[in-house]
């Protein structure tokens, strides 16, 4: 949920005060995202596989969002929806990192349980 709200404040700002500042400053980008939205029958799933994907840095997506062909509505549900996973993968290291007694024991840490906490999440 935090995430959700962090980036529909980044959202806002980009929308009442820098929307021109980003069209000139990341030109190629902003255009890159317009011309595949265009070309997609869904932006919903298009937009929810930008979010999930690692290739494409959040932050271009919460400050390029305003210039896009979509609600601010669908951007929040596609936001939510597509941070679950990495919110879960957070998490889930962070409470087996927590588990852990000593130093030595990053070293030692059980892979597996690491692997299957990425699997299901």
């Amino acid at each position: 949920m935090c995430t959700t709200i962090g980036a529909v404040g980044c959202y806002m700002i980009s929308f009442s005060t820098a929307r021109e500042f980003v069209r000139r400053r990341f030109p190629g980008r902003v255009s890159w995202l317009q011309q595949k939205i265009s070309e997609q029958n869904s932006s919903f799933f298009f937009l929810l596989s930008l979010r999930v994907s690692p290739l494409v840095p959040a932050w271009l997506l919460n400050i390029a969002a305003p210039l896009m062909p979509f609600s601010i509505w669908q951007f929040v549900f596609v936001t939510f929806i597509g941070s679950i996973p990495t919110n879960a993968l957070g998490v889930q290291t962070g409470a087996l990192l927590s588990k852990m007694q000593s130093g030595d024991n990053v070293l030692k840490a059980n892979l597996h349980q690491v692997q299957i906490y990425s699997f299901h999440s």
